[in-house]
């Protein structure tokens, strides 16, 4: 997971735990963003892993 976040943070994306809105951050999910923008959200950590190397 380190290698992929790190992969990510090298073009430019970032990764953060999902927030809820009402009780803090969900536990194993993630939201992808580019800049300010959230590309995606929801997501596993196998699905960022995956995306580090697409992207």
């Amino acid at each position: 997971m380190k290698e992929a976040e790190r992969t990510l943070n090298n073009k430019g994306y970032f990764i953060m735990n999902q927030f809820d809105g009402f009780y803090g951050t969900v536990t194993n999910e993630y939201e992808l963003y580019k800049g300010d923008e959230c590309v995606m959200d929801h997501l596993s950590e196998s699905q960022v892993i995956a995306l580090a190397s697409i992207l």
